[in-house]
């Protein structure tokens, strides 16, 4: 074919659709066509990335020519093995690239169809849309979920709300970003589900979890056209396809109480493979709206000991009530994070890799043993008292604790330790260790929730101390215990007394003292007056001093002060001085050489 050689200016071109050559009695071939921008984009030949899932195999790959409404004109079709692949393995990561290529071929319009074809099953196959714009360089065309997901709202706003191709792309990616609650872009490569051991977050596996691809291909493509269909109408779905997709996501984290199953919080389905098990609560946040406030993520890493769990409380959810439990284990990163909390946890509580808990359901008993997560039913006596009261031993010997209404006590026989019904075993008179503490639980209750509770046994004063009652001294029945904790506290006896704690025990001390007033020798001579009584500072310790021996200006209540001091009082026969006799303090001495002021 012979093509015509001719020059135009810019603005000539422009002004046509196409330009092309004649060769006599065929019809016009275009050689190249522009753009409303100017940019030349046909012929084209087009390229670029199928970013589904990796265990997504695409068969072929259909290009479909469209008119300026998007109405199909023509198509053709690139065979299995024009669509290659290959992977990137490191140590975190295992990247997938599905890579097509398009030889040259005209478009009328810079936009086209790129239908991808995957199996589904031996009868049928899916097909997922997405429109392209065609420019004059097509090599990073990014085929994916979101892309076909769009595909479909771009028609109605071209064909029923005249949109340009290019608002009408824009305006759909926008609402689906809306609809899905992502941010994405389409000119980045999208590396779904790409980390070994579990991600951080869902990101663009987020559109295969609202369409349920864990579940299976047939669930996968009918939720698809769902979603595609509706969003094409509205430019929005319905918060029930969400929740339905969370639901079914929810499903796969069910594993049975008898399972072997190590991972808890790992998702059993078939997306396993592709990376997709992290129990990440963001997604189901976002579709349940959980409430996750004051959670610290950095301080449950480190604690061990405390539960926490997030329910379910969207009723339109068919796991309304159902919780989710955060499960820590020291040193091993894969054993920890979010799980569904068992049906079983839901009625027992929760039941963590690292504890070991005792609890009763109705008449039953239950051990949540370590290192299993799982709630055991105990039915041998012997196991439930171990577990329920503890174990007895020369440690625990005396405890008295309840067991279906009876009291038992840690006894001994031969320094064999067992659980024994108190009758059995009471004394008549409380002679010994043991037998304070059963009649301690019978008259006052069981030790228990009232640690440190004081009360009078007969002539004896006894103390709830680490489950059983146990023989103290009056002063600690009164004052408390003195320990490390307290040194130095002051404390009075109903009787009056004081008392100090000290290295060596509780210690009497002077009233004076008990009041916080000490005794050295650069204060000797000073009275104090308390409850009707003087004291004396004799330079070494507070003496009680009868009122006959008590300077006559004290016994007066004269001031003596820093505004009062040389003031100079007599009485009788003898006169007294006020005298600063130390820093902050000032004292009547006797005088009698003074005279009065």
């Amino acid at each position: 074919m012979n093509f015509k050689k001719f020059a135009l200016t810019l603005p000539v071109l422009l002004c046509f659709a196409a330009c092309s050559s004649v060769n006599d009695g065929d019809d016009d071939e275009v050689l190249y066509r522009y753009d409303d921008d100017g940019s030349r984009y046909s012929p084209a030949t087009l390229g670029g990335s199928i970013e589904y899932l990796p265990t997504m195999k695409s068969e072929k790959l259909r290009v479909v020519k469209v008119d300026s409404k998007l109405n199909p004109k023509d198509s053709f079709e690139i065979a299995a093995d024009s669509v290659y692949s290959y992977s990137y393995t490191s140590r975190d990561y295992i990247s997938y690239y599905n890579d097509f290529y398009v030889g040259s071929n005209d478009y009328e319009v810079p936009y086209v169809k790129l239908v991808l074809v995957f199996p589904l099953n031996k009868k049928s196959k899916m097909e997922f849309s997405q429109y392209v714009r065609i420019s004059n360089r097509n090599s990073n065309i990014r085929l994916n979920l979101y892309g076909a997901l769009a595909a479909g709202r771009i028609e109605t706003l071209m064909r029923e709300k005249n949109y340009s191709f290019n608002d009408a792309e824009t305006t759909a990616y926008e609402e689906l970003k809306k609809s899905l609650r992502q941010s994405f872009d389409m000119t980045n490569r999208f590396n779904a589900n790409t980390i070994k051991y579990g991600i951080e977050s869902y990101n663009d596996v987020w559109p295969y979890l609202i369409l349920k691809h864990e579940i299976s291909d047939s669930v996968f493509y009918r939720d698809f056209k769902e979603y595609r269909d509706v969003f094409a109408r509205n430019g929005k779905v319905d918060a029930s396809i969400e929740v339905r997709a969370a639901d079914a996501f929810f499903s796969t984290f069910e594993v049975p109480s008898d399972s072997e199953y190590v991972y808890l919080f790992k998702s059993i389905s078939r997306d396993t493979a592709a990376g997709l098990y992290a129990m990440n609560l963001n997604f189901f946040k976002e579709v349940y709206d959980l409430d996750t406030y004051g959670l610290d993520y950095e301080v449950m890493k480190k604690d061990s000991t405390t539960d926490y769990s997030v329910v379910i409380n969207d009723r339109s959810s068919e796991y309304y009530g159902r919780s989710f439990a955060y499960e820590y284990v020291r040193g091993a990163s894969v054993y920890t994070g979010w799980r569904v909390q068992s049906k079983e946890e839901d009625s027992l509580g929760l039941c963590r890799y690292h504890s070991q808990k005792y609890t009763e359901h109705g008449k039953a008993s239950y051990l949540c043993r370590e290192n299993t997560r799982k709630w055991e039913k105990l039915t041998e006596r012997d196991s439930i008292l171990k577990y329920k009261l503890g174990e007895c031993s020369s440690y625990s010997f005396a405890y008295v604790l309840s067991y279906k209404d009876t009291l038992l006590v840690c006894h001994h026989k031969d320094y064999n330790y067992f659980w024994e019904k108190v009758e059995k075993v009471k004394k008549d008179s409380l002679e010994d260790f043991e037998a304070v503490s059963i009649e301690g639980a019978e008259r006052f209750g069981i030790c228990d929730v009232n640690i440190g509770e004081k009360k009078k046994l007969d002539s004896l004063y006894v103390q709830c101390y680490a489950k059983r009652w146990m023989v103290i001294d009056s002063l600690s029945y009164y004052i408390g215990s003195c320990t490390y904790n307290n040194r130095n506290a002051i404390e009075k006896l109903p009787s009056g007394e004081y008392y100090k704690c000290t290295s060596d025990g509780w210690a009497p001390i002077s009233v004076p003292s008990g009041h916080g007033d000490d005794c050295w020798n650069w204060n000797a001579s000073v009275y104090k007056k308390y409850d009707g009584k003087y004291y004396y500072c004799d330079g070494q310790a507070w003496k009680e001093s009868p009122e006959e021996s008590v300077y006559a200006p004290v016994l007066n209540g004269d001031p003596c002060d820093e505004s009062h001091e040389s003031d100079v009082k007599t009485y009788g026969d003898e006169s007294f001085v006020c005298r600063k006799v130390a820093s902050d303090y000032y004292v009547w001495l006797l005088n009698k050489e003074s005279k009065e002021k």
